[in-house]
């Protein structure tokens, strides 16, 4: 009978090796001695059910014993043997969904400010600005009439009535100034422009909005440029990253927003990364079935491990290998 403890050592080790794996993640500090307890049962099961078989006896009670074990380690060695086959998978698809959802809350956060009266007003009037700085380049560098003519004035005037600090202490280049004696003044011009209007006491709002539509975009973009193919640390990771970018965007959008227009963005969705938490597996695994040959392969991994030594303890003819039995008591069974 030595290959049938054999097989029960590499049985128990492999089982407990997978039952370590399966609940260091939901319980890591816990992890090894639930392992360790499982194994030692395991193993004392396995043998005494091997015993009670050759006396004949009956194995009522060692596999009344059995059944709390190896409903743990089966768990257990479930989650670890589905993990491994599914955590890309599951990682890539929870990360593109929560994606999707990080992004339509900020896109429509960043709308709803620019909707806001005090913000978009202030959006047309730099629009109007922005439309008057160009036609006031196009005109001083119209080869035509170069330089800083009575259009071009009229051009600077027209920007100065809409800023309430009028940028008065420029000078620009006379008629006939090329492009390259302008550009400089143009520039300063322009800066001097947009300075004084974020000066304003108007401005405030524009210019928190201006900064969460750019920390929205940045944001964005950096998502947008990465491979969710991770495995599930990477995807935690990343999903409490957007979690934290989306409250914050949220926060700050709804210190600007009247109390009509407060935004809610939705939660991203933390149980999308627990592939490796047995619950969450198990839930995945068994009642979502997204990849049912993971799901079969991993069932069939978590059985087979914990029930290959009791089966072949049922299949050994113990009267051909050891006639003797019948004449030799074991004082193991008398306890």
């Amino acid at each position: 009978l030595v290959g049938y403890y054999v097989l029960v050592v590499a049985a128990i080790s492999l089982s407990t090796y997978l039952t370590y794996q399966g609940f260091v993640r939901s319980v890591p500090t816990l992890a090894v001695p639930i392992a360790a307890v499982v194994g030692i049962v395991l193993f004392v099961v396995d043998v005494s059910i091997q015993r009670y078989r050759e006396a004949e006896k009956s194995i009522a009670l060692p596999l009344l014993v059995f059944i709390l074990p190896a409903l743990i380690s089966g768990a257990s060695n479930f989650n670890t043997v589905y993990t491994a086959f599914m955590q890309g998978d599951v990682s890539r698809e929870t990360l593109t969904e929560q994606y999707a959802v990080f992004r339509d809350d900020l896109v429509a956060t960043e709308a709803a400010l620019a909707d806001d009266p005090s913000i978009s007003k202030n959006l047309e009037d730099r629009d109007e600005i922005e439309s008057l700085l160009q036609n006031l380049w196009s005109q001083c560098t119209d080869p035509g009439r170069p330089g800083c003519g009575q259009r071009a004035r009229s051009l600077i005037q027209q920007i100065n009535t809409r800023l309430e600090r009028p940028v008065t202490d420029l000078a620009f280049p006379g008629a006939g100034a090329t492009p390259e004696e302008i550009r400089p003044v143009f520039q300063n011009f322009s800066s001097l422009v947009y300075e004084n209007k974020d000066s304003e006491a108007s401005s405030e709002s524009y210019v928190e909005y201006n900064s969460i539509a750019k920390y929205v975009n940045e944001s964005l973009a950096r998502f947008q440029d990465i491979d969710f193919d991770v495995n599930i640390d990477e995807a935690q990771a990343l999903l409490s990253e957007m979690a934290e970018i989306s409250k914050e965007v949220e926060r700050r959008a709804n210190v600007l927003l009247p109390q009509s227009e407060q935004r809610v963005h939705a939660e991203i969705d933390p149980e999308a990364g627990r592939l490796g938490e047995i619950i969450y597996t198990i839930k995945n695994g068994l009642f979502a079935v997204p990849n049912l040959s993971a799901t079969v392969f991993a069932v069939f991994i978590a059985l087979f491990v914990d029930y290959m030594p009791i089966i072949v303890a049922f299949l050994v003819n113990y009267k051909a290998i050891r006639p003797e039995l019948d004449d030799v008591e074991d004082p193991y069974l008398d306890i």
